[in-house]
């Protein structure tokens, strides 16, 4: 699925497969393209792998450039925001009486929990086949974590065993 935007390789791979999701404008400038369902793939592949939910970045580096694109795509969506969160832990434990840092905290978190929806919500209306029967699940998976104490991880193996018995298409 990864092509050079040369000619009518790109051209049969976007009829075939829909329009390919542009990476980066320094990627454009190379021409690499990745088409929706190598995404998905990448990002199934990375939520299907025990650890973090980050490896989908260091599969996507990988792809695209190698083992150290991986290496520096990882790093590059890492290393800033943990410098970040050990400076401000730093500074707030030197500033233990102080309000801001708890101010600080209560004001991420709904910011934090609307950029999970939004995330959820753009690859969600990116998939392929979308329909009634989808958005419902959706909904009700999103209301059953949100209101219940139903664990994330069955919502996760019920989809998986609709999906499997081809309730969901």
């Amino acid at each position: 699925c990864v092509a050079q935007a040369e000619g009518e390789e790109i051209a049969r791979r976007s009829k075939a497969e829909g329009p390919p999701i542009a990476l980066s404008d320094s990627t454009m400038a190379l021409r690499v393209f990745i088409c929706n369902k190598f995404v998905f793939a990448l990002y199934a592949i990375s939520q299907i792998s025990p650890g973090p939910n980050i490896q989908f970045v260091a599969l996507f580096g990988w792809q695209v450039a190698g083992w150290l694109g991986g290496i520096i795509s990882l790093f590059a969506m890492c290393g800033p925001s943990s410098i970040l969160a050990v400076f401000f832990e730093y500074t707030a434990n030197l500033y233990r009486e102080a309000k801001w840092p708890i101010i600080l905290r209560q004001g991420i978190t709904p910011i934090s929990i609307g950029l999970l929806f939004t995330n959820g919500w753009i690859i969600a209306s990116h998939a392929d086949g979308l329909s009634f029967k989808l958005i419902s699940l959706t909904i009700l998976t999103i209301l059953l974590n949100v209101f219940t104490r139903v664990h994330p991880l069955m919502l996760i193996i019920c989809g998986a065993i609709a999906g499997g018995l081809g309730l969901i298409t």
